[in-house]
C-alpha cells in the first residue's frame, strides 16, 4: 500500500488523503485501488501539522523492511543451494534466479569499457555514495531483458543471480538520472569510441532509441504513485466517487445505472475532468487503451 492525496470539493479546495493498493490483475496490468479513505487533509493536519508526512513515512518504512525481509530470504535459499549440504536442501524448492544479466555484463565491462567511465564519473565529478555503475548497468540490462518502470525493477533485483544492485536503496536509482543526465555528453562521446574501436566508424549519423514503454511521474511524489502508471479510467472511477462522498455531487447526479446525468453540477465536473486528462495526456500520453 501507500499513501496518496487527491484534490475534492465543488471548487477542489480540499485536499483528501488515501490509502492505496497496487495490484495485478489476471492479464498482469497494474491496477490501483482505494483501501481507505482517510479524510481530508487540513482536519487530519489539526492535531498534527506533519501528518501527511509521518504517514508517508510509516508506510515507506514498511515497504524497505519487507524488501529487506524477502531479500534475506532469497539469499538465505541461494546460500543453502551453494552449500552442498545434501541433508538440508534435500527437497526444497529452488529459487528461480535469472542469468542473463551476466551476458550482457560481458559486453559491459569487456568490450564497451562503461565499468570503467562510470567509476570515473563518480569518483571524480559527483557526490554519489552508491555504486553508480551498478545501477545504470543493472537498469540498461533490464531495458533489454525485462523492460519495465524503475520502481518495478528495483523491486525484482533480487531476481536476479549475484545480487547486482543488493544493497542500493530506491532513491539512488532516480538520482542517478540526475547524474546520466548531468553527463550525457561525456558518456555518449566515450560509447560512440568504444563502438568505433570495436565495429570501426560507421555511417550512421542518428540513432534511435524507442523509449515508448518508459514513463515519469511528475504530479504526484515517488511514495504516493510508488512510479506506477494509472490509467486514466482508474482515475476517473476514484474521481467521481470522492465527488460523491465530498458531497460535490449528489444522488440526483446519478441515474438507476451509476451513469452521470447531464446537469449542471455534472456539467461543471466533467468540465474538471476534461481538464485533469488534458494534464493526464501531457505528462503520461494517451493511454494504451
Amino acid at each position: 500500500m501507500y499513501v496518496s492525496t487527491c484534490k475534492g470539493g465543488a471548487t477542489g479546495q480540499y485536499t483528501y488523503v488515501r490509502l492505496m493498493e497496487s495490484y495485478r490483475d489476471e492479464n498482469g496490468k497494474v491496477k490501483h485501488k482505494v483501501v481507505q479513505n482517510l479524510g481530508r487533509l487540513d482536519i487530519l493536519s489539526q492535531s498534527d501539522p506533519n501528518y501527511l508526512e509521518n504517514l508517508k513515512k510509516k508506510y515507506q518504512e514498511d515497504y524497505v523492511e519487507k524488501n529487506r525481509l524477502q531479500s534475506l530470504n532469497r539469499l538465505a535459499q541461494v546460500q543453502n543451494l551453494l552449500s552442498f549440504d545434501n541433508n538440508s536442501s534435500a527437497g526444497a524448492p529452488l529459487p528461480l534466479l535469472q542469468y542473463g544479466h551476466y551476458l550482457l555484463k560481458k559486453i559491459w565491462d569487456d568490450h564497451l569499457h562503461l565499468d570503467r567511465k562510470f567509476k570515473d564519473i563518480q569518483h571524480r565529478q559527483t557526490k554519489a555514495k552508491f555504486d553508480l555503475n551498478a545501477v545504470v548497468s543493472y537498469l540498461c540490462f533490464l531495458k533489454i531483458l525485462d523492460p519495465h518502470s524503475v520502481f518495478y525493477s528495483f523491486g525484482d533485483q533480487d531476481g536476479f543471480l549475484g545480487a547486482p544492485v543488493q544493497g542500493i536503496g530506491l532513491d539512488s536509482y532516480y538520482n542517478s538520472y540526475d547524474y546520466l543526465f548531468e553527463h550525457k555528453d561525456s558518456i555518449m562521446k566515450f560509447f560512440n569510441r568504444s563502438i568505433n574501436n570495436q565495429l570501426g566508424k560507421t555511417k550512421a549519423t542518428l540513432i534511435f532509441y524507442d523509449v515508448t514503454h518508459v514513463y515519469f511521474e511528475t504530479a504526484l511524489t515517488d511514495l504516493e504513485c510508488g512510479r506506477q502508471q494509472m490509467d486514466f479510467q482508474d482515475r476517473l472511477q476514484e474521481e467521481v466517487q470522492l465527488a460523491y462522498e465530498s458531497g460535490e455531487l449528489d444522488a440526483a447526479c446519478f441515474d438507476k445505472e451509476g451513469r452521470l446525468v447531464p446537469g449542471q453540477k455534472t456539467d461543471d465536473f466533467i468540465k474538471k475532468i476534461q481538464a485533469q486528462k488534458i494534464e493526464y495526456l501531457r505528462m503520461r500520453g494517451p493511454s494504451k487503451e
